[in-house]
């Protein structure tokens, strides 16, 4: 079982555990664990230092890196399993996270998959990752309701060109709202934009946070008149459109009182010129 140790282990050590769970395990071993346990090795020294590997005896290697009265009995200590060893309690649906009234459901977004961040870096915690991009063509003054999920850590950004040609020109292409991080939540992010110009927007999604496995991330636009706004490539293959159109979708709220929204300006404007 993997041991995350507070003390750096030196490469005798790990080279001989690697050795002696070869050798217990040798001919049992699966030509799958054979390619999970390269992908270990892949994995940077940094961190290669703070993961033994134990075979039957992991209570004995425990007590040699602590003392017997900060391990549960279960690991070979002293301490009560039932002070520290417990089983989880499921959480009561009555807690779990509901979409507010006029919010679409999670299955009711489009399903945006992003590859594996890949590790190029010497730093465990910098990755390059990859980047999906979806198309909107947006007319002006319009304002954009962004519906969000997703599972993993993503970054955000939105970018605007008169062509839709020009969104993947560097330098041409002009950067709409700033960097944000998504981060992965049992819930559904809202956001909304108003879109001055007419043309083209991108929103750009990367994965810099997951090594081995996709990143999945829902979206869904909406203009200030319940109108999807339709993805211009929607076919591409790690698209994956929800086929369930969400029929209750209430703007009202955000678009009443976000003060950028085109009605709410017109109606500021037609104030100011009665008071005047």
């Amino acid at each position: 079982m993997p041991i995350i140790s507070h003390k750096d282990t030196s490469d005798e050590v790990k080279d001989a555990a690697v050795a002696r769970v070869r050798e217990e395990l040798g001919e049992w071993l699966h030509p799958r664990w054979n390619t999970k346990w390269n992908i270990l090795r892949w994995l940077q020294a940094e961190f290669h230092r703070r993961v033994v590997i134990c075979g039957r005896n992991y209570k004995e290697y425990l007590l040699s890196i602590a003392d017997p009265e900060c391990l549960p009995v279960k690991y070979g200590g002293t301490m009560p399993d039932e002070d520290v060893v417990r089983s989880p309690c499921p959480v009561p649906k009555a807690y779990y996270w509901k979409p507010p009234p006029g919010y679409p459901k999670p299955e009711q977004l489009h399903k945006i998959t992003i590859p594996p961040a890949v590790d190029q870096t010497p730093n465990l915690h910098q990755f390059t990752g990859k980047t999906r991009c979806i198309d909107f063509k947006i007319e002006p003054w319009t304002t954009m309701g962004i519906f969000t999920t997703n599972d993993s850590d993503v970054q955000f950004w939105l970018y605007y060109a008169a062509e839709r040609s020009d969104l993947e020109v560097e330098g041409v292409t002009e950067l709409a709202l700033p960097t944000a991080t998504l981060t992965s939540v049992p819930a559904m992010d809202f956001f909304d934009y108003v879109a001055e110009r007419g043309g083209y927007y991108q929103i750009r999604m990367k994965n810099h946070s997951t090594w081995f496995k996709n990143a999945h991330i829902k979206i869904r636009v909406y203009d200030q008149n319940k109108e999807e706004i339709p993805i211009l490539n929607s076919d591409e293959k790690w698209i994956k459109i929800s086929q369930d159109t969400p029929t209750d979708i209430r703007l009202e709220d955000w678009a009443k009182d976000n003060p950028n929204n085109p009605l709410n300006q017109k109606k500021s404007r037609e104030e100011l010129s009665n008071q005047g």
